[in-house]
């Protein structure tokens, strides 16, 4: 056994705790139902993070991805009923030792393959393709809860991937923002 000095104690406690709320949250993100989570739904639990110090949340709508060229939020999500969103949480802390670090975590949250359809059997677990967003998410939860001294942008694109007249076609060559395709 090691025994810390009872401040050391009380901050491994306090950051075991943190980190176990925010694993938990990430978990019930997860396991939550794609009838529940969707891309709004998901941009929505994103600005709770808003509430803890040093953190803003920003979302994108679809619109605004489309005209700034995210062709995959915009290919991905155009089938869907739930347009697809860029969310940004922005994590500043005054003493940062470093620049910023970026986060990027795939939100994909319910993913039938598209025109490409997913077997049902392969479909029933999909929703957890929004695990990066939902880890990426709580991670910068876990740094601005324990006021760690960085600083931090976290990317979530969020998009249901579902079928519809509106689908992206196989092959399609899609053209970003910049021209490239």
């Amino acid at each position: 056994w090691t025994f810390l000095a009872p401040a050391a104690d009380a901050a491994a406690v306090k950051e075991s705790a943190v980190r176990a709320k925010w694993q938990a949250w990430a978990r019930d993100l997860v396991n939550a139902p794609a009838a529940d989570i969707y891309p709004e739904s998901l941009a929505a639990k994103a600005r709770e993070l808003a509430a803890l110090p040093g953190v803003t949340v920003e979302g994108w709508d679809f619109a605004k991805c489309r005209a700034e060229g995210l062709v995959g939020i915009v290919g991905v999500g155009q089938g869907s009923a739930r347009p697809g969103v860029l969310i940004h949480v922005s994590y500043r802390c005054a003493g940062a030792a470093r620049d910023n670090v970026a986060l990027v975590g795939k939100g994909v949250t319910l993913a039938s393959g598209g025109l490409s359809i997913t077997p049902t059997d392969g479909m029933l677990s999909m929703r957890c393709d929004m695990g990066g967003a939902a880890t990426m998410l709580a991670a910068t939860g876990i740094a601005a809860e324990l006021g760690l001294a960085i600083n931090l942008d976290t990317y979530c694109p969020a998009v249901e991937n579902m079928v519809s007249g509106d689908s992206d076609r196989l092959g399609a060559v899609l053209r970003n923002g910049t021209g490239e395709t």
